[in-house]
């Protein structure tokens, strides 16, 4: 297992609006192995303010960002880059899902990381290409000859809480699901984000959702 606990006397931060930031509060959230019960870590509890700044840096993106202008390819660019961080980072997500979550190596190696990297490139390379964004309804006869068009948009910005024991896995379905359309999400993992996610700590197993950053 490679060495989680050399960060463990440093404490983090928020992930808002596309940067690194201190939280408005004071309160600090103690990361502890359930194994060992040594501490690992620490990171800011975002407050209500925190998650304001979050909720609105996601609506700016949303509605002035570059994401909503860019192609379904350029989009997927995006998301296999997103896919091939995290398998960079496969043994350290691991070794993390392992000392904040309690995992046994099998189950963080395949179900906490394997699959959610997984899922990310099947995405991009399966279900993203055939996504149908627009779809043509029948033709409808009636005063003069009509049809009709679905189009898939984005709805706004969304809130998610992701729970603790399954860090990456959730975040990242979520960040796939509404990036790929053109949304945008704000988690409290809380994770939030538009055109990139800003992510506010409020679950035991920060420091795994911290690295899908």
């Amino acid at each position: 297992m490679s060495d989680v606990s050399g960060q463990s006397t440093r404490t983090g931060q928020l992930f808002i609006n596309g940067k690194w930031v201190d939280g408005r509060g004071d309160e600090t959230i103690t990361v502890i192995n359930p194994a060992t019960e040594a501490v690992i870590g620490t990171v800011p509890q975002a407050t209500v303010a925190d998650v304001e700044d979050a909720v609105s840096a996601a609506r700016s993106a949303f509605d002035e960002g570059p994401w909503p202008q860019m192609s379904v390819r350029e989009r997927a660019a995006v998301l296999r880059r997103m896919a091939e961080g995290f398998a960079d980072r496969r043994a350290e997500l691991v070794d993390l899902s392992i000392a904040e979550a309690g995992s046994t190596r099998p189950l963080a190696e395949f179900l906490q990381v394997g699959t959610p990297i997984d899922h990310f490139f099947d995405l991009v390379d399966r279900i993203l290409p055939a996504f149908e964004f627009e779809t043509a309804l029948p033709p409808v006869i009636g005063n003069g000859i009509g049809q009709g068009v679905v189009v898939r948009e984005p709805f706004g910005v969304a809130a998610l809480i992701t729970p603790f024991n399954f860090p990456l896995s959730p975040t990242s379905a979520r960040s796939r699901r509404h990036w790929r359309p053109g949304a945008r999400w704000y988690s409290s993992a809380r994770l939030t984000s538009r055109s990139r996610p800003s992510w506010s700590a409020r679950s035991p197993t920060p420091r795994a959702c911290r690295r899908a950053c």
